[in-house]
């Protein structure tokens, strides 16, 4: 269940979005920890996907032909921001793992913010790639969907960090 925030429901201050269960059969914490996990794996490959695509770029940099060199640049570039953004997205994805065994909400809060740099990051270069470089429809669904996936984990992750400072806070009341 999604609610929204009102002035009328006082039980979630500072609060836009928060969700009950995970997809809506699983409870937040089992939700978040299923998210964690599987976003740490989509990040180790992503992270070799990355180093792939500057290898291709290095590769595509000794051409003769001016256009291709260009867009060997371009990958390069891009894939190396991007490699930079997953790599740190990997340290503060095992710190999320690391604060849902142990409910500790600062570090999920650490995560939380990282995700929302790293969504910034992956937005912008995803969209800015789509007019450089050759890109099939595939791997522009492909992003879009990522990107969609990635709020939806955001909002999961986030739920349960609220419910964590809730009950800390009814707890040093």
């Amino acid at each position: 269940m999604l609610v929204l925030a009102t002035k009328k429901n006082k039980r979630m201050p500072n609060t836009i979005f928060i969700v009950e269960k995970c997809c809506f059969c699983v409870k937040l914490r089992v939700g978040c920890l299923i998210i964690a996990y599987f976003q740490l794996l989509i990040e180790v490959v992503t992270l070799g996907l990355s180093l792939y695509g500057i290898v291709e770029g290095s590769i595509m940099l000794t051409s003769t032909i001016k256009a291709i060199t260009d867009m060997g640049f371009i990958m390069m570039t891009l894939n190396g921001l991007f490699l930079v953004a997953i790599a740190l997205m990997l340290v503060f994805t095992i710190v999320l793992i690391i604060g849902l065994h142990k409910k500790k909400d600062a570090y999920i809060r650490a995560y939380l913010l990282c995700a929302m740099i790293y969504l910034v990051v992956a937005a912008t270069t995803s969209f800015v790639s789509f007019p450089l470089l050759l890109v099939s429809a595939i791997d522009v669904a492909y992003k879009i969907l990522s990107l969609i996936l990635h709020v939806y984990f955001i909002f999961v992750v986030r739920s349960y960090w609220n419910r964590i400072i809730r009950y800390n806070r009814t707890l040093s009341s």
